[in-house]
């Protein structure tokens, strides 16, 4: 794969995060095709040649919402999203042994490591305010909720 990685800052203070360089964490979802092996190493590759810090996250736990709006009973969905994050690291840690770059350092992180977390909580319990009180903020959550289910529905088929 030999495409040009190009970051596209949404706003004026991504623009600076992205100069300063610091960390990137680069999400990876389960259930998407895109994040091939291949794809994950080009990523890794350039974010490693850029930042000072990578990690990966991928929302294991989450995912089992987007079964359930699917149809899936909370229990399979439960699993469904357990054995596709397990899935999904492996994936990470596959094309980060091709670049000679250990995984052990704790570089890939799902939901139950943020939780753990006192910062990610705080981050957490934030945004859950946000998605209470900001209309704006809310509609902009289920509009890409809704683009995300549509892609997983058959033609003319519709979420509980």
């Amino acid at each position: 794969m030999s495409e040009r990685i190009v970051a596209s800052p949404l706003t004026d203070a991504c623009v600076e995060v992205l100069k300063r360089a610091e960390h990137a964490c680069l999400g990876i979802s389960p259930f998407n095709s895109y994040f091939s092996v291949e794809r994950i190493r080009a990523l890794a590759a350039w974010a490693y040649g850029r930042f000072a810090r990578v990690d990966f996250f991928v929302p294991d736990a989450a995912s089992a919402y987007t079964l359930e709006a699917l149809g899936y009973p909370a229990e399979k969905a439960a699993w469904k999203a357990r054995r596709q994050g397990q899935y999904t690291r492996n994936r990470i840690r596959s094309a980060l042994e091709t670049l000679g770059v250990d995984e052990g350092a704790g570089l890939v992180w799902g939901w139950a490591e943020l939780e753990a977390r006192p910062a990610f909580a705080h981050l957490h319990a934030q945004g859950l305010r946000l998605y209470e009180q900001d209309t704006k903020f809310r509609d902009a959550c289920r509009e890409a909720s809704a683009w995300v289910l549509a892609g997983k529905l058959p033609e003319g088929g519709r979420t509980r």
